[in-house]
């Protein structure tokens, strides 16, 4: 995504050692310009407020970002804060029928950045 030059900014409700240690494990983190955790926001995801910190810490307005996650609620939040969104398919979670529909909607998070970096170009 960096390449492509879109900024990837983790943002998670864990404390700030239990986003490393998730980071490390899945070989994700190389692929983050930040990682931010939400608790100086005082709310956590999927509280709109959160999402609003996460934005104004990287100095991006709401209409220019996208978050993509696999849990629904998070995603509506997201929205709530001006966002759009992207939502990884996993198996489990289903979107809420009735939330409106995200952006981009794919089975695995490849496949959603595939659908991304194509509607950017």
């Amino acid at each position: 995504m960096q390449k492509s030059g879109l900024k990837t900014v983790a943002l998670t409700n864990s404390d700030e050692s239990g986003l490393a240690a998730r980071m490390e494990d899945s070989s994700l983190a190389k692929n983050f310009e930040a990682m931010l955790i939400v608790r100086p926001s005082g709310a956590f995801k999927p509280e709109a407020r959160s999402c609003r910190y996460g934005l104004e810490k990287m100095g991006i307005a709401p209409d220019r970002s996208l978050m993509i996650a696999c849990h629904p609620p998070d995603l509506i939040g997201a929205r709530c804060a001006g966002m759009t969104t992207g939502f990884v398919q996993r198996p489990g979670p289903a979107w809420y029928p009735l939330a409106d529909e995200p952006a981009f909607s794919a089975k695995s998070l490849s496949d959603l950045v595939k659908q991304i970096v194509i509607s950017a170009n």
